[in-house]
């Protein structure tokens, strides 16, 4: 968003408008992505991914009112289209050049996103494990190996710049105060589906619900589990400052940090099922209708299928995956997602802004459909396919 805002910029610079307001942004991030689109309307694996495209219009306008922000999930909805676009040119030309740049834009919209990383790289490896049989196996798995090692690599500095910073505190505390809290106070249970009732929900019986964690607080005389950052840890922080008393901050929100955080959940398998219910079940029944974007983009029709949408946006997504495991012959890819994706939502911050954390992840669900068909006919038929410098070559 820095980059598009930047160059916006720039550009009203030159002609003489030094204002820049939302809806320049939004022109410039809208028009990104109609280019992408129109690319895959004109591209010869559209006929065979009518699915695809369908999914990538309507995710689009469920989340349209994300271009008229600066929250990095827009950079997501724009890079969308260009790498889908960009892994069809992979499979049918075996040109790997769009789909280098636009993976690595996706990974790096924002720190979050590497926890999609896993389902990116299995969309780009799927030819490779689909066929029994590989000529000229060197050649062929050339790029998906440096593009492998490259967004590796960029996650990792992605996730080290985000873990040592101010911002790095705050996940600490949510990761484990709201994350581990609030799962093993029940928050599947709680008569709230939206992040705001959560919030109203734990305030109001803070003391009853941290009397089932009380054993698990690192300090017994501070009860802290199941508050979440802001405001709680804030006012924390900003206390501790004013009396000089930062390491004694930097103590509380220790068992957040990821080498300390992993070892202690392992160390602690019981508690596993309830934290995977509950991740389960507000991913599924959370209501993703996020106040704060209520931006109508005055497109007849788009407010109301936005509200349907975002209501029960999770079990819509479960019968979207079903959809894509039907077309695709195959549960591994929607299976990936959902094993992955919303513990990577809850490891990244708790379950603070759960829903809209989700968000960026729902919007990748057109690539679950291309991946299932790639290179899917030629697999059945015995065929040949050229990619990224080698050719597939499958046996019946």
């Amino acid at each position: 968003m820095t980059i598009v805002a930047g160059a916006t910029r720039l550009g009203l610079t030159i002609f003489s408008q030094s204002a820049l307001t939302i809806f320049q942004v939004a022109l410039v991030l809208s028009t990104l992505w109609l280019a992408g689109v129109l690319a895959l309307i004109r591209h010869p694996n559209c006929e065979k991914n009518k699915f695809t495209l369908l999914f990538v219009i309507l995710i689009s306008a469920i989340f349209a009112d994300y271009f008229r922000s600066f929250y990095e999930e827009a950079i997501v909805l724009v890079v969308l289209p260009w790498f889908l676009l960009g892994l069809w040119r992979w499979q049918s030309d075996g040109k790997p050049g769009l789909i280098l740049v636009s993976a690595a834009c996706l990974i790096s919209a924002k720190v979050q996103m590497i926890g999609a990383l896993p389902l990116i790289l299995a969309i780009i490896w799927r030819p490779w494990l689909s066929v029994p049989r590989i000529a000229n196996l060197r050649a062929s798995t050339r790029i998906p190996i440096v593009l492998t090692i490259g967004l590796i690599a960029l996650s990792a500095l992605s996730l080290a710049r985000w873990e040592y910073t101010r911002k790095g505190e705050v996940n600490r505390y949510n990761r484990f105060y709201s994350g581990v809290g609030q799962a093993l106070q029940g928050v599947a249970d709680w008569p709230a589906r939206a992040f705001h009732m959560r919030n109203l929900y734990e305030r109001e019986h803070r003391a009853q619900l941290q009397q089932q964690t009380l054993a698990l607080e690192p300090n017994p005389a501070q009860p802290l589990l199941g508050t979440r950052f802001s405001p709680t840890g804030a006012i924390l922080w900003r206390s501790y400052k004013a009396r000089g008393e930062l390491a004694t901050f930097d103590a509380i929100v220790a068992p957040g940090a990821l080498g300390n955080f992993i070892p202690w959940l392992l160390a602690r398998p019981r508690i596993w099922p309830e934290i995977i219910r509950s991740i389960a079940i507000l991913t599924a029944t959370g209501d993703y209708r996020v106040q704060y974007l209520n931006n109508s983009l005055y497109l007849p029709g788009l407010s109301e299928l936005q509200d349907f949408a975002r209501s029960w946006l999770g079990a819509y997504g479960l019968v979207a995956l079903a959809l894509a495991a039907w077309v695709g012959r195959s549960l591994w890819l929607p299976g990936l997602f959902l094993l992955t994706l919303p513990l990577a939502v809850w490891g990244g911050d708790g379950f603070y802004e759960f829903e809209k954390h989700f968000a960026p992840y729902w919007m990748l669900l057109p690539l679950l459909f291309s991946g299932a068909f790639s290179f899917r006919g030629g697999g059945r038929a015995g065929g040949s396919g050229n990619l990224a410098g080698g050719s597939l070559n499958s046996t019946p």
